[in-house]
């Protein structure tokens, strides 16, 4: 028979938090070696990418601070900084 939680807070904490991360960790390197995944390149694939979208969003948004759209859909550079 299942056991009735009483104090939900107080049991994930003491009790569900640290199981549910073990079997987590476990499934996922159970996975990422049936796919034979390489770990770590894939870790510095990640970085990149990330990298990578971070100076895109940086360049987009200096990009819209220098320019506008009009009305008409043209671009035209603004007069304001």
């Amino acid at each position: 028979m299942i056991q009735d939680i009483y104090d939900p807070l107080n049991e994930y904490i003491n009790t569900f938090r640290d199981k549910f991360k073990k079997v987590a960790e476990e499934t996922f390197d159970a996975l990422a070696q049936e796919a034979q995944v390489d770990v770590e390149a894939n870790r510095t694939t990640c970085q990149q990418i990330y990298k990578g979208e971070a100076d895109m969003a940086d360049i987009a948004s200096r990009i819209t601070r220098w320019t506008g759209l009009s009305h008409d859909g043209r671009y035209y550079v603004s007069s304001c900084g």
